[in-house]
């Protein structure tokens, strides 16, 4: 079994690498949707677009999951102290507001995937 030690190692080295796609921003997180958020700032992520393929083929489906504006933004597993949830919300050092949609990855993976979408604020 590799350890937790070797992957958050394999996610500092792919955010050394993905240098123009790392980002610091601030991370709201919240346990339900009625819960007050717990501020989380300084954290450091890749952001990443979805590729063409992937919002095709969710285009062509009665309800998309994945628009074209939305991103992929990797968290580094060892960064986040707090379990993540689809109540959460992200701000990007411009001000700008994302809402988690969608979870993968956590502890055992480098990285916590979060689908996030801009809110319009």
């Amino acid at each position: 079994m590799v350890s937790q030690a070797l992957m958050d190692r394999v996610a500092r080295e792919t955010l050394r690498m993905r240098g123009s796609l790392t980002e610091t921003f601030t991370y709201h997180a919240k346990a339900t949707s009625a819960s007050t958020p717990v501020v989380h700032e300084d954290l450091t992520g890749n952001w990443c677009r979805y590729s063409d393929r992937l919002i095709a083929m969710h285009a062509v489906t009665d309800a998309p999951r994945v628009l074209r504006e939305d991103i992929q933004l990797q968290i580094p597993v060892e960064q986040v102290t707090w379990t993540p949830t689809t109540y959460d919300l992200v701000i990007r050092q411009d001000g700008m507001h994302w809402r988690v949609l969608d979870l993968s990855g956590g502890p055992g993976h480098p990285f916590w995937i979060c689908q996030i979408r801009r809110v319009r604020t």
